[in-house]
């Protein structure tokens, strides 16, 4: 996973964010796009038990080095402790939260932590 970024959205006193605004919402100011890191790390987990399908999913609030916030769905082992390593990916403009042990194009996902995959 070395080396994905997303695209995402920058101030000029470098608040993140992944999510399109017409200003920052930290500082004001206007944004420019960017690309951020797709590292991050798993702050808040929980599952949703009730759904339209009946089968349960987890939901979790990410956050990037660059410190861009974003709810996704989360796949994979994660703790939930709130210190989860985790690789963001951009699903027709949803974000899923790969722990260890998710295939993606191949690979595994299974070393978040630096942003380097395991081939199977």
């Amino acid at each position: 996973m070395r080396g994905r970024s997303l695209s995402g959205w920058r101030c000029v006193r470098g608040h993140a964010f992944l999510h399109a605004h017409e200003r920052c919402a930290e500082c004001g100011a206007e944004l420019t796009p960017t690309r951020v890191g797709a590292a991050a790390r798993l702050v808040a987990c929980t599952t949703v038990r009730v759904t339209p399908s009946g089968e349960p999913f987890r939901l979790g609030v990410a956050v990037t080095r660059e410190g861009a916030r974003t709810l996704c769905r989360v796949e994979g082992r994660v703790r939930g402790s709130g210190c989860d390593k985790v690789v963001l990916v951009e699903l027709n403009g949803r974000y899923l939260a790969l722990g260890a042990g998710v295939r993606v194009n191949g690979s595994w996902a299974a070393r978040a932590s630096d942003g380097d995959s395991q081939k199977s």
